[in-house]
């Protein structure tokens, strides 16, 4: 027991520098540079957070497709003053929001949930549609098709969407893998609506591009620590299923 606090104390401690690297070399992109640079960092942070589970050997396959969506999502976003990095972007942020949302769908414990409390969850929803769909109409005017507009209107519908399972899921097997899982998927969704508010709306541009940014980042220290206890619990069912062989056997 001593020596598994040990480890996991080094790979937080470990995960705190490396993630507080990303923080800090993006925040100076951001205050400094011009947007393409911290385009490019970004997707450079992106690259690093796949390199740092690869190292770590964490075994979560869908993460890592979600992360190498998210890599080519990044690549969009650099090119996103023409039309194919915008629709790019619409189509491969839809892609990972529906990945993470079906990864945690299906351990939902919908029995749980009360009626007052699906009528709370559908209010939220709602609200959030509704809001959402009135930014969205605002600069529909912004896109020269309305294929381009609709494929990131759907792009947010669905992280919306994500974030609502990603909630459910939590409230009904709350654990730190479902806490981190959670804040990991508000992250992202919350990254976008900041960068949105930023490039369309050109609302303080500098503090939503801030904004953007810190939960970028905030989203990969939640989705590393979600595979971390991931990892840890598939270790431990493995150990009890051994355990129940061997029994098994002797009997």
């Amino acid at each position: 027991m001593g020596w598994k606090i040990f480890i996991a104390n080094d790979f937080n401690k470990r995960l705190i520098v490396f993630i507080s690297i990303l923080l800090v070399v993006n925040m100076v992109t951001v205050f400094f540079y011009d947007l393409m640079i911290s385009k490019i960092f970004r997707l450079a942070s992106t690259i690093s957070v796949l390199v740092y589970l690869f190292a770590y050997k964490f075994n979560h396959r869908l993460i890592y497709a979600v992360l190498l969506i998210i890599i080519v999502s990044d690549i969009a976003i650099v090119g996103y003053e023409y039309n194919w990095g915008v629709f790019l972007y619409g189509i491969t942020a839809t892609l990972s929001y529906l990945l993470l949302a079906l990864n945690v769908v299906r351990n939902i414990e919908w029995t749980q949930i009360n009626w007052y409390e699906y009528l709370i969850y559908a209010f939220v929803l709602v609200f959030n549609f509704y809001t959402f769909n009135f930014l969205s109409n605002n600069i529909s005017s912004d896109f020269d098709s309305d294929i381009i507009f609709y494929s990131l209107k759907v792009s947010g519908i669905m992280g919306i969407i994500m974030c609502l399972i990603s909630g459910l899921h939590n409230a009904t097997r709350l654990s730190f893998k479902t806490a981190y899982f959670m804040y990991a998927t508000f992250g992202l969704v919350f990254s976008d609506f900041s960068a949105m508010l930023a490039y369309y709306y050109k609302m303080e541009p500098f503090l939503f591009y801030f904004l953007d940014r810190a939960m970028y980042i905030f989203a990969f220290y939640c989705l590393i620590k979600y595979v971390y206890y991931y990892t840890e619990e598939q270790k431990l069912i493995e150990v009890k299923a051994k355990r129940s062989f061997q029994d098994s056997k002797v009997l």
